[in-house]
């Protein structure tokens, strides 16, 4: 009985490990945010000091998952990160004269 409870625990904690491991970075975080720069405006690309100088960046880390925001003036895109991926959840903009956020397809 104790072994039949032992090995899925065991399991359970290997994969947490994991998880926690293989959560993304905000570095990982800022080589998706330049390359979706670059191929929506024609190859340009920025580096991680360019991107943290010129935009608001926020990164937390939710021990097996985490999520990111970077902020460029009125745009905005927010991603989630696990295991080892980076998804794009939304991109805004934020309409400063309305006072809402508006979709922008990218």
């Amino acid at each position: 009985m104790l072994k039949q409870l032992i090995r899925p625990g065991i399991v359970i904690i290997i994969g947490i490990i994991f998880m926690a491991v293989s959560n993304p970075s905000e570095q990982k975080f800022l080589d998706k945010v330049s390359a979706e720069y670059g191929a929506v405006h024609g190859g340009t690309s920025f580096s991680h000091a360019d991107l943290l100088q010129m935009g608001e960046s926020r990164c937390q880390s939710y021990f097996i998952f985490s999520t990111y925001e970077y902020e460029f003036g009125t745009i905005g895109v927010r991603y989630v990160g696990f295991l080892f991926s980076i998804f794009n959840m939304e991109s805004y903009r934020n309409d400063e004269i309305l006072e809402k956020k508006e979709e922008v397809i990218v």
